[in-house]
């Protein structure tokens, strides 16, 4: 039976690391991951070195749980279409926002500048990095395309490559340029035209009745 001393140590001791955490998200997007000490970050966030790493053995494991409180952050919101070709546009319209803006809003796109210039020499870091923060947004997008084939809507075929070329196309467009400008600006969209030119582009190829294109004419602007 848990007394209340140990509610008050289970009460401190998330207190602690829920400090560790923030004092280290700050270091680490402050001066990157080499540059970042664990006797900062202990300092930072006002315990000793000792509880540090009773929380946290090594670098490599605060930094993964840093990557993994973020890739919680990403919402690709998906709401199934009610069937007609209208709506399945406005589905994937809705859904590719949703990943732009949680992508944005987190700190994605700065812990992944600091995860490429450590690939050289910490590879298992990059690779748990790509795996929760990149694969995972394949990952559900897969997955949705997998469930609208199996509802007729859309038509079979290798879904893991055409998951890459709408998100391809969604990242090149909005994301890609902020990985190497901290002052980088996403493209305005409050129209929605170009997430919706990529949608139509992607559902022209797969959809059962393909959409009419009808905002390419921005792609030659």
């Amino acid at each position: 039976m848990e007394t209340k001393l140990d509610t008050y140590r289970s009460t401190v001791a998330k207190a602690k690391r829920a400090a560790i955490l923030r004092a280290a998200r700050a270091q680490f997007l402050r001066n990157g991951f080499t540059h970042t000490g664990m006797t900062d970050i202990a300092c930072d966030a006002d315990v000793s070195t000792a509880t540090l790493y009773k929380h946290f053995r090594s670098k490599d494991i605060l930094f993964a749980e840093i990557v993994e409180e973020t890739s919680n952050m990403f919402r690709f919101e998906f709401t199934q279409p009610t069937g007609d070709g209208g709506s399945l546009v406005d589905s994937f319209c809705a859904a590719a926002k949703s990943g732009i803006q949680s992508y944005l809003a987190s700190d994605m796109q700065s812990l992944m500048r600091i995860v490429i210039a450590e690939v050289p020499f910490a590879p298992e870091l990059a690779r748990t990095t790509y795996a929760r923060m990149t694969q995972h947004w394949y990952n559900e997008t897969i997955r949705t395309i997998d469930d609208l084939i199996a509802q007729g809507l859309l038509k079979p075929h290798n879904t893991q490559m055409s998951a890459r070329f709408l998100i391809g196309m969604i990242k090149e467009t909005f994301l890609w340029e902020g990985l190497f400008r901290a002052d980088h600006v996403a493209p305005d969209d409050e129209d929605g035209r170009r997430i919706r030119t990529i949608v139509e582009l992607f559902l022209n190829r797969h959809s059962v009745t393909a959409p009419e294109l009808t905002n390419v004419v921005w792609l030659r602007n």
